[in-house]
């Protein structure tokens, strides 16, 4: 687990390659002080079939620490409906 403050992910972004929509996220939260975004879940569709589907919708708020771990799932991901 790696936290990193506003601060020092500026000064690291140089070192560490990082994923482009991460920087996007983190300006994002920086400008506007909070976000609303979706948390999806596993769930079993209409057929039975498990897929990553939203779950609710979630409120995050900037603070001096960020942590961002991008998931990849072998699921399908539905789509918000």
């Amino acid at each position: 687990m790696t936290r990193l403050s506003w601060a020092s992910m500026r000064r690291s972004s140089a070192r560490v390659p990082t994923p482009p929509w991460s920087g996007r996220l983190a300006a994002q939260l920086a400008a506007k002080g909070q976000l609303t975004l979706w948390q999806y879940a596993s769930h079993k569709d209409a057929s039975g079939a498990l897929v990553q589907a939203p779950l609710k919708q979630i409120v995050v708020f900037k603070n001096e620490l960020l942590r961002i771990e991008p998931y990849a799932t072998p699921l399908p991901i539905q789509p918000l409906k």
